[in-house]
C-alpha cells in the first residue's frame, strides 16, 4: 500500500478545506459577525496540518482501488474532524463529541 500518496492526497483535501473555510469568514467579516475568527482558526489549523502531509512528495504515484477506498474512508473522517472545529471553537455546541455529530449528519 501506498502511504505516502494517501497521506499526500489528504493533505490536498485538508488544504482545499482551509480554502472554504475562508468563504463562510469573509461572508462573517461582511456582516461584522465574530464567527468568521473561528472560520480562519480552523482554516489555519486546516491549512497546517495540510502543508505538512504534503511537504514530502511521494515517490511512486502508483494507485490502485484499495489506496483509492482508504483515501476516500479516511478523508471522509479527516473532513468531519475538522469540519466540527468552527463549531467547537465558538462555543455554538460546548460539548466536541456533538459538534462532530453535527458536522458528520
Amino acid at each position: 500500500m501506498n502511504f505516502r500518496m494517501i497521506f499526500y492526497i489528504i493533505g490536498w483535501i485538508l488544504n482545499f478545506e482551509a480554502i472554504f473555510f475562508l468563504l463562510p469568514a469573509i461572508t462573517a467579516f461582511i456582516y461584522q459577525e465574530p464567527s468568521g475568527w473561528y472560520f480562519l482558526i480552523s482554516s489555519a489549523i486546516c491549512l497546517f496540518f495540510g502543508v505538512l502531509l504534503i511537504i514530502k512528495k511521494p515517490e511512486k504515484r502508483n494507485l490502485y482501488s484499495r489506496e483509492g477506498f482508504v483515501i476516500v474512508s479516511l478523508s471522509w473522517m479527516i473532513l468531519s474532524f475538522f469540519g466540527s472545529l468552527p463549531f467547537f471553537l465558538s462555543k455554538e455546541i460546548p460539548n466536541f463529541t456533538d459538534a462532530l455529530f453535527e458536522t458528520i449528519s
